[in-house]
């Protein structure tokens, strides 16, 4: 039942960040329009990451929530991936490996956001914000 809450909460989550990316055209835009996930005051901010490190302290010793993890992880994966595609297509981003990078830059997110929440009298949500769109700016312009 537990599972069953934690999916779908996020894919609600997957859904908010997936309708906001599609508003906008820019694929720069797009890849740093989840830094709305770094607000202290969105409804789902506290509840979010709680079950979210929930399910990572599970996970570590239950092979059944590992998959609820990976599937998390996939989740971020694929909607950041779709934005590097286009900005490869467009010329926009010099990476190579749309879904690499996709990988690297949900590492990114997800690194910041343990800080940020663990963190707070340190890591702002102006500091994770600005973080994180400097280095997603770093990866998709390596070549």
């Amino acid at each position: 039942m537990i599972e069953t809450v934690v999916k779908e909460f996020f894919n609600r989550i997957f859904q908010k960040g997936k309708e906001l990316r599609d508003s906008l055209q820019d694929p720069y835009e797009q890849l740093t329009s989840f830094v709305w996930i770094y607000d202290r005051e969105d409804p789902d901010y506290f509840t979010g990451y709680r079950m979210f490190f929930e399910i990572m302290a599970i996970a570590s010793m239950d092979e059944g929530y590992r998959e609820v993890f990976h599937q998390w992880v996939n989740g971020w994966v694929e909607l950041l991936e779709a934005s590097i595609e286009k900005g490869i297509k467009s010329g926009d981003f010099k990476v190579k490996d749309a879904k690499e990078a996709a990988k690297t830059i949900s590492a990114v997110y997800q690194g910041v956001a343990s800080r940020w929440f663990l963190d707070p009298d340190n890591h702002s949500d102006e500091w994770a914000k600005e973080t994180v769109k400097n280095l997603i700016k770093f990866i998709v312009s390596k070549d």
